[in-house]
């Protein structure tokens, strides 16, 4: 469950890092729009993956704004979770090989 949480939160930071990046570089550099809508195509990949199987979507703007964002999140957060389980079997497969510890020290009254 931890290794769930802590993949959405890398997703999340990964995703809000990206919006900041670009942010910070329309802010500091004249950037034309289409570039950053170029920059904006891996965050709206789950919206093209959408329109390629249903079309486009004609409702609210502000609902295909979250959904595409959530979507982002959990499309983004699943790299994350198999970097995590692959470090833990990796830890768990270099635990198992070390030897019994030694035995305690017996104390003569």
């Amino acid at each position: 469950m931890k290794r769930i949480l802590i993949s959405i939160l890398c997703g999340a930071g990964l995703v809000f890092g990206y919006y900041a990046f670009l942010i910070l570089l329309y802010q500091i550099y004249p950037v034309s729009f289409d570039t950053l809508a170029t920059l904006l195509l891996p965050i709206n990949l789950p919206y093209n993956i959408y329109k390629s199987i249903f079309g486009f979507y004609y409702g609210n703007p502000n609902v295909v704004k979250v959904f595409n964002f959530m979507a982002a999140v959990l499309l983004y957060s699943i790299p994350f979770y198999l970097a995590l389980t692959l470090y833990a079997r990796m830890k768990k497969s270099k635990v198992q090989g070390t030897e019994n510890p030694p035995e305690p020290p017996v104390f003569e009254t």
